[in-house]
């Protein structure tokens, strides 16, 4: 059951990068509606070159087109060996698939919003599967992170409400254990400040669909909000 949780959480995630990397090939101006929402790690293998080009071809003011992409992509794998240059050109198939991509832009916001949801999403899985690998851990708050990881299993579950949760929660029971669940706390830290922007940024740009999710926002930095419903939240791919 978990596997194909999983399953399905990298095949949406896939699916979603190529809507957002589509729709900034096919228009000029549409990364810089997403490059605030996006990092590189928030992307697959073959996607993060992709995303690394467009990043660089926007913040130099240099045309985005198959041509420039390709070019820049052969830059940033620094295809110099045979493997390298086997990894170009299945890269570059890739980019040319993306082209011919049908992407709807109308969205493209919230379609970045919810690749950052799923990149938290899996970031938070993974991380916790290690953990939950270090037998030493008292049985207590071992039995705790497991509860942690399942309440993350459904796809369409808010990864920072229950981070938000969980990090209060154990600092609660585990005061004096910190270094034990140390890399949950990183992540928390790291994503704190990105997600809350986001968020904030998204009650400008909402759509009718968030108008409940817009009455109840509150702007108080020590609460996590839940993510804006976006439409892949109630019919995924």
């Amino acid at each position: 059951m978990k596997e194909i949780h999983s399953l399905k959480i990298r095949s949406l995630k896939h699916r979603i990068e190529c809507v957002v990397l589509s729709s900034c090939i096919q228009e000029q101006n549409n990364f810089s509606k997403i490059q605030k929402y996006l990092l590189r790690t928030d992307f697959g293998n073959r996607n993060k070159v992709v995303f690394s080009a467009l990043q660089y071809l926007h913040e130099n003011s240099k045309p985005i087109d198959q041509i420039s992409l390709s070019k820049q992509m052969l830059i940033e794998i620094k295809a110099t060996k045979d493997s390298e240059m086997e990894r170009y050109t299945i890269i570059s198939k890739h980019l040319i698939d993306l082209t011919l991509f049908n992407s709807n832009t109308s969205n493209l916001e919230y379609h970045a919003l919810l690749l950052a949801q799923l990149s938290i999403h899996n970031q938070l899985l993974e991380q916790l599967h290690l953990l939950l690998q270090n037998n030493s851990l008292p049985l207590g708050l071992l039995e705790d992170l497991k509860y942690f990881k399942n309440s993350l299993l459904p796809f369409d579950s808010d990864p920072l409400e229950i981070l938000d949760e969980a990090v209060q929660f154990l600092n609660i029971n585990y005061p004096n254990q910190s270094e034990l669940y140390q890399p949950i706390l990183n992540i928390a830290h790291e994503l704190e400040l990105r997600c809350f922007d986001i968020r904030k940024d998204c009650t400008v740009k909402a759509s009718d669909s968030t108008n409940q999710f817009l009455k109840n926002f509150t702007f108080d930095s020590n609460k996590v909000e839940h993510w804006p419903e976006t439409p892949f939240t109630k019919t995924p791919f």
